[in-house]
């Protein structure tokens, strides 16, 4: 708004105005030479990974997700990339599927809008939005493979405790 009125006024102003002027031009422009500086130095973002292993489950695939192909509940929420693993014990498979959502409100939001499908079991971590197909694990089973995926995930596993 003072920048405004500064250009507003400039020409019908005395010699004082148009130095304050000048001065709020350069703050702001230094300011925003600023920002640019600052939001170009932040680090890029990492691959989207899966742990290894997840208590005795090894994971024997990974393969990332072409944006083009989310559903469209996540393309509505900007999912911005996605991971598919598969892990493996005797006899078992599971199906994990990440996908980094923008914050975790669309994490969040994502959980509660997801369509849902049999054998299939949702939940946030962070910024993430995680779909985990447990249909072939006996129920018993579900509940430790899901409470060891939980633990061995950022940003609260193993990888964010050595960091």
């Amino acid at each position: 708004m003072a920048f405004m009125s500064c250009i507003h006024n400039l020409e019908f102003s005395g010699t004082r105005r148009r130095r304050r002027c000048l001065r709020l031009s350069l703050s702001l422009g230094l300011a925003a030479l600023t920002a640019g500086l600052l939001l170009g130095c932040t680090p890029p973002k990492e691959d989207l990974s899966l742990p290894a292993q997840i208590g005795p489950w090894q994971r024997s695939a990974e393969t990332p997700i072409d944006p083009a192909t989310f559903p469209d509940a996540l393309r509505r929420l900007d999912a911005i990339r996605g991971v598919r693993a598969s892990y493996s014990s005797p006899g078992f498979s599971v199906q994990a599927t990440v996908y980094e959502m923008p914050s975790p409100t669309s994490a969040f939001e994502a959980v509660q809008t997801y369509p849902r499908h049999a054998g299939e079991f949702y939940f946030q971590k962070g910024a993430s939005f995680v779909v985990l197909g447990l249909a072939e694990l006996p129920i018993e089973a579900r509940r430790p493979f899901l409470l060891d995926f939980q633990k061995a995930t950022v940003p609260d596993g193993a990888e964010a405790k050595q960091n």
